[in-house]
C-alpha cells in the first residue's frame, strides 16, 4: 500500500515550474495532494459547446455588424489577397477563417466555438499544473462571462486574443518558452493594440534566459509587414506604421470619458463574477499577492483600453465593451483563486508545512482495533481564527452587492450606451443573485464547512453564471428593430423580380440574412458615381444608419432629390431609428416612372412599405386624397402597424380634417405610447383648430419625452403667440434656438414677440440675426423695416423696405407709399 510519503509527485511543484513573480500559484496550491479528476472540466466544456451551438443556430443576428463585414471579407480574401493583410480584418482571423468561410457561416461558428473550448481547456490545464484545487472552476468563470459567451461564437477577433493568452499561460507554466513567445508574437495579429503587452512577455523570456525564444515575439509582425508590402506594393515597407501610428488623429468613432469602462464593466462579466471579482480585488491587496502575467498584465490591459477610448485614435477605439474581452481569462484565473481563498482568510498559513504534516501523521496512526480514523487537518496547534479577515470579506461582499445594484439600476443599450431609466427586471434579477451570493459567502466562510456543501456552492456559482448569461444573451438579443427592418427588405428582394437587375447597397447587412451571394458581379457599393453611371432599372438600397459611416457617399437628401429614381418602398423600424428606401432607376427615354411604381405594388401586394412609399409620393404632389386612399389600404393590410395610422393621420391633417386626425393619433398612441411625435402632431392639429391651450399641453408632452426636440418648443411658442402671451412665447422660442441655433425662423418668431411687446431694440436685433442666417427672407426684411419705422429711423426703414419689395414682401408697396413717398 502506498503511504503519504510516497506521493510527492501529486503535490503541485509550483516552485519548479515558474517563479511566483511571473505566475503566482493559487492560495491553496501545495496544501496536499490534488486529485486529477478531469470529468468536471469536461462537463463544463460540453455545456459551453452545446449552449453556444444551440444559441448560434437559433440566432438570426450576430453580435454586431463587424461580424457581417468580416465574414464577407473572408469570402473575398482568396480573390483579393490584400484582405489577409488588412489591419481592420485582423490577419490572424483571416488566416484561420478564410478557408472555413467558403463552407458557410455555420462552419465558421463551429470553428469559433471549438477555438473557445480549446482556450478553456488550456487555461484549466494551466491551473492544474499550478496545483490549484477545483481547477475546473475556472471554466464556468471563463465561458459564462456575459459578453464572452456571445462574442466567442461570433466572427470577432477578441476571442482569438483570449485563446492566445490561454495558450501563452499554458506554455509558460509547462516551461515551453518557444511556444510561449510565439503565442505572444501572434497577439498583435489578432488585436493590434495588444502589441503594448509584448515588453511584458519579453521580460519573462529574458529573465528565464531563453534568448532564442525571444525571436518568436517579433517574427509574426515582421512577416505581416513583409507580406503586406508584397501584396500592396503602393503602400511601401512602412505601410504598417502608416496604418497605425500614422493614423493618429483620424478617428471616425470619437472618444469616451475616462470613466467609461469603469461605469460599465459589470455588464461585461455579469453580476455573479463581478461580486467575487470585487471581493478578490480587495483581498489581493490585503494579502499582497501580485504576479506579472495575471495581475500586472490584466491591469495594464485594462489601462490600455481606457487610454485608447479616452485619448488615442489608433485602432479607432470607440469604447465598445467587447474590447475588454481579452481580459476574460485573466479575470477568470483571478476570481477562481480568490473564490476558493474566501474560505481561508489571511492569517492562516498558505499551505501545510512539512512539520504540520508530520504532526498530523503521528496523530493518525492505526488504533488498537485496526480501524484508521480520518486524518485531521494539518494546521498549527492553538491557532486562533483570524476574525478581522473574515469580517472584512463579509463587509466587502455587502459593498459588492451595493455596486451591483448601482450598475444594474440602468439599462445598457447597443453594448455600450447607458440609458438612465430604471429597469425593474434588471434590479430584481441582480438583487436575487446578490442575495444568493451573500448567503453562499456566509456559508463558505465558516471555519468548518462540509466538503459536499463547499463543492455544491462552487457548482451553484457556475449555474448562476450560466443562467444569467443564457437569459441576458438570448439567441436574438442582438436582433435590433433596425436589423429586423433590413432583414425584411432582404427577404423580399430574395424572391423578387428585382433580382434580375444590378443592386447597389450602402451596407452588407442586406446580404447577410439569407446569404444572397455577396460579393458577386450583381452587387455593388452605393455611391453617387455608381448611381449616375447605372443603367435604367438598376436597384438601390439606402438606409440611414450606415450611409454616413461605412459605405458610400450618398446622403438621404441627395438620393431622395434625384428625378431619375423612383422610390419603390419606404421602411421605418419599430423604434423609428431606421429609415430604409428601395429605389429603382427610371428609363428617361421611356418615362416609365409610374409603371415601375405600379409594377412593384402588383408584384408585392402585401408589402406595407410599398404603399408607404406610394402615399409619400402622392402627399408630395399635393394629392392628399390619393395619399389617404393608400393609407386606408395600409390599414386594411395591418391595422396594428404604427406607420399605417401615421400616414392616415397625416393625410387627414393635410385635408383639414383635424379632429379626425386627432382621433387617428389617439389610436396610434394606444398601439405605441412611446411615439412622442404623435403628441407634437396632435398639438399642431389643435393649434389649427384654435385650441391653443390644448395644443400647448400636447407640445409639452412631446418636449418631456424628447427634451432635445426643438420643434416642440417652437410649437409652444406659436401657441402662446396665438393667445397673445408674447412674453411666454419669446421664452419658448429662446429654448428652441438653444436646441437648434442655426434656424432663422426662431429669431424671426422671437423678434415678432418683442415687436408686439414694444421691445423694439430686441426685435431689431433678432430680425438682424434672422437675416444673417437667411439673407433672402422677405418677411424678416419687411418686419425689420417696420420696426425701424417705429423707432423713427425713417431713412433706414425705407431702404430696408425697398429691399423687401425686391424680394417679394407683400406689404412693401403700402408701407412705402405711406412713409417713403411712394417708392
Amino acid at each position: 500500500m502506498r503511504t503519504r510519503q510516497a506521493e510527492p509527485e501529486k503535490e503541485a511543484p509550483t516552485a519548479a515550474v515558474t517563479a511566483a513573480w511571473i505566475v503566482r500559484p493559487p492560495l491553496d496550491a501545495g496544501s496536499g495532494p490534488v486529485e486529477a479528476r478531469r470529468w468536471p472540466a469536461l462537463v463544463a466544456i460540453s455545456v459551453y459547446v452545446l449552449a453556444s451551438l444551440i444559441y448560434g443556430l437559433m440566432s438570426e443576428a450576430p453580435w454586431d455588424d463587424d461580424c457581417v463585414t468580416r465574414y464577407f471579407n473572408a469570402l473575398r480574401a482568396w480573390s483579393e489577397p490584400a484582405q489577409f493583410f488588412s489591419i481592420w480584418n485582423r490577419p490572424l482571423f483571416m488566416l484561420l477563417f478564410a478557408p472555413t468561410a467558403w463552407i458557410g457561416k455555420t462552419a465558421m461558428m463551429v470553428e469559433m466555438v471549438a477555438l473557445g473550448a480549446l482556450a478553456g481547456w488550456l487555461l484549466y490545464r494551466t491551473l492544474e499544473k499550478l496545483g490549484a484545487r477545483h481547477a475546473w472552476m475556472v471554466l464556468p468563470l471563463l465561458f459564462f462571462q456575459t459578453f464572452y459567451f456571445s462574442v466567442s461564437r461570433n466572427f470577432l477577433t477578441e476571442p482569438l486574443a483570449v485563446a492566445l493568452i490561454c495558450a501563452g499561460l499554458y506554455a509558460l507554466v509547462h516551461r515551453r518558452f518557444g511556444w510561449f513567445a510565439l503565442a505572444g508574437g501572434l497577439l498583435p495579429l489578432a488585436r493590434l493594440e495588444l502589441a503594448a503587452l509584448l515588453p511584458l512577455w519579453a521580460l519573462v523570456v529574458v529573465m528565464q534566459r531563453q534568448w532564442l525564444s525571444l525571436l518568436w515575439l517579433g517574427v509574426p509582425v515582421m512577416l505581416l509587414a513583409l507580406g503586406g508590402a508584397l501584396v500592396k506594393p503602393d503602400a511601401g515597407l512602412l505601410w504598417l506604421m502608416d496604418e497605425t501610428v500614422g493614423r493618429e488623429g483620424d478617428n471616425r468613432y470619437g472618444h469616451r470619458d475616462v470613466w467609461h469602462y469603469f461605469q460599465r464593466y459589470a455588464f461585461v462579466v455579469g453580476p455573479v463574477l463581478f461580486y467575487f471579482l470585487a471581493i478578490g480585488a480587495v483581498e489581493r491587496l490585503a494579502r499582497w499577492r501580485v504576479d506579472t502575467m495575471v495581475v500586472v498584465q490584466g491591469l495594464l490591459m485594462f489601462a490600455l483600453y481606457v487610454v485608447f477610448s479616452w485619448k488615442l485614435d489608433v485602432g479607432n477605439a470607440a469604447g465598445f465593451l467587447r474590447n475588454l474581452i481579452p481580459l476574460t481569462p485573466l479575470v477568470a484565473v483571478w476570481v477562481q483563486a480568490w473564490l476558493l481563498a474566501i474560505g481561508r482568510p489571511a492569517g492562516l498559513p498558505d499551505r501545510a508545512t512539512p512539520a504540520t504534516i508530520a504532526a498530523a501523521e503521528k496523530q493518525t496512526g492505526k488504533h488498537a482495533k485496526g480501524k484508521a480514523k480520518p486524518r485531521p487537518v494539518a494546521t498549527p496547534a492553538k491557532q486562533r481564527w483570524p476574525w478581522w479577515p473574515t469580517v472584512r470579506v463579509h463587509l466587502i461582499s455587502l459593498a459588492a452587492v451595493v455596486l451591483i445594484h448601482i450598475y444594474y439600476s440602468v439599462v445598457l443599450e447597443n453594448h455600450h450606451k447607458l440609458v438612465r431609466e430604471p429597469d425593474p427586471a434588471n434590479l430584481v434579477l441582480a438583487g436575487a443573485l446578490a442575495a444568493l451570493l451573500v448567503l453562499g459567502t456566509l456559508l463558505f466562510c465558516r471555519r468548518r464547512v462540509p466538503m459536499l456543501l463547499r463543492n455544491s456552492l462552487l457548482v451553484l456559482v457556475g449555474v448562476l453564471m450560466l443562467g444569467f448569461t443564457l437569459h441576458r444573451e438570448r439567441p436574438n438579443a442582438h436582433l435590433s428593430p433596425e436589423r429586423k427592418g433590413i432583414t425584411e427588405l432582404s427577404r423580399l428582394y430574395k424572391d423578387s423580380y428585382l433580382r434580375q437587375y444590378p443592386l447597389y447597397a450602402n451596407h452588407t447587412w442586406f446580404f447577410w440574412p439569407d446569404d444572397l451571394g455577396y460579393p458577386g458581379p450583381n452587387y455593388r457599393t452605393l455611391t453617387k458615381a455608381a448611381i449616375q453611371a447605372a443603367k435604367p432599372h438598376a436597384v438601390f438600397l439606402w438606409e440611414n444608419h450606415y450611409a454616413h459611416r461605412l459605405s458610400g457617399d450618398v446622403s438621404e437628401r441627395w438620393i431622395k432629390g434625384r428625378k431619375d429614381l423612383v422610390k419603390l418602398a419606404e421602411l421605418v423600424s419599430s423604434d423609428y431609428r431606421l429609415s430604409a428606401y428601395l429605389f429603382q432607376k427610371v428609363d428617361t427615354a421611356a418615362n416609365d416612372a409610374d409603371l415601375l411604381r405600379a409594377e412593384f405594388l402588383v408584384q408585392h401586394p402585401g408589402f406595407l412599405p410599398g404603399y408607404h412609399a406610394r402615399a409619400e409620393y402622392l402627399n408630395d404632389r399635393g394629392d392628399f386624397t390619393g395619399s389617404l386612399t393608400m393609407a386606408d389600404t395600409m390599414m386594411r393590410l395591418d391595422s396594428t402597424n404604427v406607420q399605417s395610422h401615421l400616414m392616415r393621420a397625416q393625410a387627414l391633417y393635410q385635408l383639414g380634417r383635424h379632429q379626425e386626425a386627432v382621433g387617428q393619433y389617439e389610436r396610434l398612441l394606444r398601439l405605441d405610447s412611446n411615439y412622442y411625435m404623435a403628441h407634437y402632431n396632435m398639438g399642431s392639429c389643435y393649434l389649427r383648430e384654435g385650441s391653443a391651450r390644448t395644443a400647448i399641453a400636447h407640445y409639452q408632452r412631446a418636449a418631456t419625452r424628447s427634451p432635445k426636440m426643438y420643434q416642440a418648443q417652437d410649437g409652444i411658442g406659436s401657441a402662446h403667440y396665438q393667445l397673445k402671451e408674447y412674453d411666454q412665447a419669446a421664452q419658448a422660442y429662446t429654448r428652441a434656438m438653444r436646441l437648434k441655433p442655426r434656424i432663422s425662423a426662431h429669431y424671426f418668431n422671437r423678434a415678432n414677440c418683442y415687436y408686439q411687446m414694444n421691445a423694439l431694440d430686441n426685435a431689431l436685433a433678432d430680425y438682424d440675426l434672422a437675416l444673417k442666417l437667411d439673407p433672402r427672407s422677405a418677411l424678416a426684411m419687411g418686419n425689420k423695416g417696420m420696426t425701424l419705422m417705429r423707432l423713427k429711423r425713417t431713412a433706414e426703414a425705407c431702404d430696408v423696405l425697398r429691399q423687401a419689395k425686391a424680394h417679394g414682401f407683400q406689404g412693401a408697396d403700402q408701407a412705402l407709399t405711406a412713409y417713403c413717398g411712394g417708392g
